[in-house]
């Protein structure tokens, strides 16, 4: 079981990925912008991976990933943008900042959306 911190503005995306999430036996978190993700982290809230949205007000999704990077605590957390944004140049900026993957949402499946976490999430002996 893993612990996945969801940053999403949408309320209904954030409550289907942490049905879906913890359905597959994982510990899902939530935060509605990136600031307040890394408040939550900040204060120890850590997760072993994070799912993030680009487009959210106070902080958006690349600030938070370029702060994610940046603190020592939180540089080698996985990070998968999960967003609406299928453009390749929002997609270069993203990995360049550090975001481990970019998934567009409308090009999977939601309820594949555990098979396709695994390859990021830690491994347990």
């Amino acid at each position: 079981m893993a612990k996945v911190m969801v940053v999403d503005d949408t309320d209904v995306v954030r409550r289907a990925m942490v049905t879906l999430l913890e359905h597959d036996g994982h510990k899902a978190s939530c935060a509605t912008n990136g600031l307040e993700a890394i408040k939550r982290m900040d204060h120890g809230d850590l997760p072993d991976l994070v799912l993030l949205d680009l487009a959210m007000p106070q902080m958006g999704g690349l600030e938070a990933l370029e702060a994610l990077r940046a603190n020592p605590q939180t540089r080698d957390i996985p990070v998968v943008v999960v967003t609406s944004q299928d453009d390749s140049r929002m997609k270069s900026e993203a990995i360049r900042r550090g975001a481990t993957a970019y998934w567009v949402k409308s090009h999977f499946s939601w309820d594949l959306l555990a098979d396709r976490l695994d390859p990021y999430l830690p491994k347990t002996c």
